[in-house]
């Protein structure tokens, strides 16, 4: 009898493992929680009009919608226009659509969560850069760490070799061909010395945090209707990445923590409505005497009892595999039984 109890407690507990095994891979996902580094530019094809991405439509607070939205449904025109390149490169022109006369600061961003993908600055230490500012633009490269936001226009001047075109962090660049590297401990040192701009406030909190996400970034197009910047190259990551193989691309799988899961629920078809039964309306006679009673037909109840049995059977099978799991077990054990038995007899 003993030998009995054995058997059947460790087949209740390989019914136990195997059914939270089942559920556990039915509530798996692949999750994002850090990166060594990320990359903005250049835009592989597959990832062009990503949701991660949105331009200026609205002065107020400067209102953004993604680029490929309709007008006619949204209500509001884009400020920029944007082109991407067969290179993965992304060129934006202000339109005019702004209604502003002379020159205005139109801009493109990435999108801003407040997620837990952390993306560290002493390790991710090194900002690469690559773009061209048509002549007679303006522009500037604003990061946004932990909701602080620094622009870094004076720091990439500098390092591209046109020391002195920009006086501080507020200051826009002028137009010509940027490209290089800078440290980003060292640059947020730098602007948090300057006096009087709200970067240098921000690059000293931000010095004092011990821990930072994977920042938002915002690029602003300055000058007159025209005015255009091309961005070739943008990722951080460490000193000895100079090609950003360790770099994460920046999209909306990455900014929700969802991975490659957030597109594949973003392409599956939405539930269709299941149709209730509707009852038929009895016409009533008009203006003609009725010389008998129309009975109103009477749904069936059996029909409801019916439907409430469909929607307990269909959809979720778990109550079935546990049925299934629970005759395998019952049945090994039984097995076990006999075979224990026969060894006695024996």
């Amino acid at each position: 009898m003993k030998m009995i109890k054995k058997v059947l407690a460790i087949a209740l507990c390989v019914a136990v493992v195997a059914c939270f095994g089942m559920s556990t891979m039915a509530v798996s996902a692949e999750e994002i929680t850090s990166v060594d580094g990320i990359r903005w530019f250049p835009i592989p094809e597959d990832k062009q009009f990503d949701d991660a991405w949105e331009v200026e439509c609205v002065k107020e607070n400067c209102g953004c919608q993604r680029y490929n939205d309709d007008p006619a449904e949204t209500g509001y025109e884009n400020f920029l226009d944007t082109v991407y390149g067969e290179n993965g490169s992304l060129t934006i022109t202000r339109n005019g659509n702004d209604q502003t006369e002379g020159i205005y600061w139109p801009r493109i961003r990435t999108l801003w969560f407040e997620s837990d993908v952390e993306m560290s600055v002493e390790k991710a230490n090194t900002v690469y850069f690559n773009f061209d500012a048509a002549e007679g633009t303006s522009w500037n490269i604003m990061l946004s760490f932990n909701g602080l936001s620094i622009k870094f226009s004076k720091t990439i001047a500098d390092a591209a070799g046109k020391t002195g075109t920009v006086a501080n962090s507020d200051g826009d660049g002028v137009g010509g061909h940027y490209e290089g590297s800078f440290n980003l401990q060292a640059a947020l040192e730098e602007i948090s010395k300057e006096s009087g701009t709200e970067s240098s406030v921000n690059a000293t909190a931000l010095l004092n945090m011990s821990k930072t996400y994977i920042p938002m970034v915002s690029i602003f197009c300055v000058g007159e209707v025209g005015a255009s910047l091309t961005m070739n190259e943008l990722y951080i990551t460490s000193a000895e990445d100079t090609e950003g193989a360790n770099c994460t691309f920046l999209d909306m799988g990455v900014l929700t923590g969802m991975g490659e899961e957030y597109y594949e629920l973003e392409d599956e078809p939405a539930d269709e409505p299941v149709d209730e039964p509707v009852d038929e309306p009895v016409d009533e006679p008009v203006d003609e005497p009725v010389d008998e009673p129309v009975d109103e037909p009477v749904e069936d109840d059996k029909k409801g009892e019916d439907k409430k049995d469909e929607g307990n059977n269909g959809g979720d099978n778990t109550g079935l595999i546990i049925a299934i799991v629970a005759v395998v077990v019952v049945a090994g054990a039984a097995a076990a039984f006999i075979i224990i038995k026969k060894k006695k007899a024996a």
